[in-house]
């Protein structure tokens, strides 16, 4: 006969694992069911949306409406990397370099509209908070949404 000792020895990690399964499988399908399209009046997938890169940060930009003519380089694809982008003379960094280079700011642009149905969803009875998801954002960002 198998002790109350044994059993328990057994049964928490057993328990414990089926739990940890369960989360797993959640969490794939809420991502999942995001990436596939939300489906709210809200949702907007950033990576159907144009997207644009310059140098430099401008807090006057922020209250503009930006000029796409200029300043701004469209992004050839995603995902959005600096590194990867279509901008003149970037820095090249070997991998796991000692040396660090002084920080240098981009702005990155991603127009979105929200239509009609989107605002009389927001001003209607619902008791909904709007918000970003970024399945991945690098270090020492700020986002703006104007």
């Amino acid at each position: 006969m198998i002790s109350k000792q044994r059993l328990s020895n057994f049964i928490i990690p057993f328990i414990f694992a089926v739990l940890m399964f369960i989360m797993l499988l959640y969490v794939y399908n809420e991502q999942s069911h995001i990436r596939r399209g939300g489906g709210g009046p809200l949702y907007r997938n950033l990576t159907e949306s144009p997207a644009y890169v310059k140098r430099g940060f401008d807090a006057a930009d922020i209250l503009a409406i930006p000029d796409l003519s200029g300043k701004y380089i469209p992004f050839e694809s995603w995902p959005l990397r600096i590194m990867d982008s279509p901008l003149p003379d970037l820095p090249k960094r070997t991998y796991l370099s000692p040396f660090g280079r002084k920080a240098e700011e981009f702005a990155v642009l991603i127009p979105i509209e929200m239509d009609r149905g989107a605002l009389e969803y927001l001003n209607g009875d619902h008791s909904v908070l709007p918000g970003i998801f970024f399945a991945c954002i690098g270090e020492n960002w700020e986002v703006y949404v104007f």
